[in-house]
């Protein structure tokens, strides 16, 4: 949907109204609001922290009746309540409107009468669920919070496709590296115009960020295992390989070969000849990025649990030598309190530390061993992980309110803690390991340095995964500027020529009128 400014002002009874949006918003701010209203439906890529959520609300003041999504419950309520306030801000009666915030946990038969509010902040698969008591007609605009998730079967994707005339504004801290990935995005969301600004176009805006990557030296002990599992690894690809299955390089790719494995129409008996090789890869895979990004007693206890398996794929792999050598190996080390040195460097990070710090971890059972070892050495930590783990949409704000209240000042925090979430400023954030993707890197960022100066550190253990996913995640974020900006002028190239030919249209009707009024 294709909007002009004069139309987008006439939505005001008080002119005052968009003055005063106007003025609370920073300069950069101003040129992506006016752009979005000049140009119609916007991906809006900001750094985390950055005000992203003010732009929204704009939108939403000036093209109303509006529909924000966002994707979880606790960032519903967030964005809703933010939405009061930041009316208060502008001096805005909140009572002149109808304002709503919609989740699942609101009965069914209420909601129908719910959208037709003024503004109805929302999570997507409600809204999905709700489609047919929603009258298309009636939104003028469509918030998309987090829109890197509109890809493949994700709710945005259907929501977007349901509303045929409203302007869509989607909002994210990064759209991924895959080109693929940023096209699917921009054709889900209908998008016509981008608008795009780095820590480094926006810095004088910005609180000061201070990097800092720690290399840590694997022991020996850890070297030799890692050797075998390498060995190991290699005998499965060689098998896979011998019976016509590539192995790509890719851990992403490895698991996306699985469909194509067990696609027993299509492989017929290769497919049995197939199964043991590939579970063997998969589990010989994850015990190397076990060892060595989190250590020796998570792939212990992983490898122990891979001996209670019944499936025969998985007897194939515990019964080899190796396996058991590896097993060996590991009790050896343990016994000589031989652990990842990375626990080691954390602790030496964060002793007489009283500034408030996230530390991200990807697997919940080193969450639970860094939070114990923490509090042994009289560190105020706390683990933050999501709902299958045990922690309620209760347990979470509780732990929020501790952290902002200084009652513990370091935060353990699994990927829930990456987005969606409203967590207090941070001093320093801590990538216990690395992650290779762009998306994840960028909000990990994005939790500190944004009202002061913050510090964010990588671990990495040299010669492993973590050295590898920590350029790759930096090389991905570089690829993904490098794309936006070519999609970009794709899109202003596009939207000069729609605005040629209307020129042409309008000359020629005019035209068309002389000659009439003549004849």
């Amino acid at each position: 949907m294709e909007n002009k400014e004069s139309n987008a002002v006439n939505n005001f009874i008080d002119k005052g109204l968009l003055n005063n949006i106007f003025s609370s918003l920073r300069p950069y701010q101003r040129e992506i609001l006016e752009s979005i209203i000049k140009n119609g439906n916007t991906l809006v890529i900001l750094p985390t922290g950055t005000g992203k959520t003010f732009i929204a609300f704009a939108v939403s003041l000036i093209f109303k009746p509006s529909l924000f999504l966002a994707p979880t419950k606790p960032l519903t309520m967030q964005h809703y309540k933010n939405f009061l306030n930041y009316l208060k801000v502008i001096n805005e009666d909140a009572s002149k409107y109808k304002i709503i915030a919609i989740t699942g946990e609101v009965k069914k038969e209420k909601r129908a009468d719910l959208y037709k509010y003024d503004f109805v902040f929302a999570t997507p698969q409600t809204v999905k669920n709700d489609l047919a008591i929603i009258d298309k007609n009636h939104f003028k605009s469509l918030i998309v919070d987090e829109c890197h998730k509109s890809v493949g079967n994700y709710a945005y994707v259907e929501i977007s496709k349901f509303f045929d005339n409203v302007l869509i504004a989607g909002f994210t801290a990064s759209p991924g590296s895959e080109i693929d990935r940023i096209n699917e995005i921009i054709k889900n969301l209908k998008i016509t115009n981008i608008e795009i600004r780095t820590e480094k176009d926006i810095a004088i805006f910005l609180a000061e960020k201070n990097y800092e990557r720690i290399f840590v030296e694997l022991p020996k002990e850890m070297k030799e295992i890692i050797a075998i599992l390498k060995k190991l690894y290699n005998f499965y690809k060689e098998q896979l390989e011998s019976i016509g299955f590539y192995v790509p390089n890719k851990k992403s790719e490895i698991i996306k070969m699985g469909s194509k494995i067990f696609n027993k129409e299509e492989n017929g008996k290769i497919y049995f000849q197939a199964i043991p090789y590939y579970v063997g890869l998969l589990n010989v895979m994850h015990m190397l990025e076990l060892v060595e990004t989190q250590g020796i007693s998570s792939l212990l206890s992983y490898m122990k649990n891979l001996n209670e398996e019944k499936k025969l794929s998985v007897r194939n792999l515990v019964t080899k030598e190796e396996f058991i050598e590896i097993m060996r190996k590991c009790e050896e080390a343990l016994q000589k309190n031989i652990e990842h040195p990375k626990i080691e460097k954390l602790l030496e990070l964060l002793k007489n530390n009283n500034k408030k710090v996230i530390v991200f971890v990807q697997y919940t059972e080193q969450i639970n061993k860094i939070v114990s070892l923490l509090e042994k050495n009289g560190i105020k930590a706390k683990a933050f992980m999501g709902k299958r783990h045990g922690f309620t949409k209760e347990k979470q704000q509780n732990i929020m309110e501790e952290f902002k209240n200084g009652i513990f000042n370091v935060l353990v925090s699994s990927s829930i803690g990456e987005e969606g979430i409203d967590i207090p400023e941070v001093e320093a954030v801590i990538f216990y390991e690395s992650v290779p993707s762009a998306i994840r890197a960028i909000q990990r960022k994005g939790r500190t340095g944004r009202v002061k100066s913050g510090k964010i550190i990588f671990l990495i253990a040299k010669g492993t995964r973590d050295e590898s996913y920590y350029y790759a995640a930096s090389s991905k974020e570089r690829k993904m500027l490098a794309i936006i900006n070519e999609i970009k002028k794709q899109l202003e190239f596009q939207r000069k020529i729609k605005e040629v030919k209307e020129q042409k249209k309008e000359t020629k009707k005019f035209g068309q009128k002389s000659i009439n009024e003549w004849v």
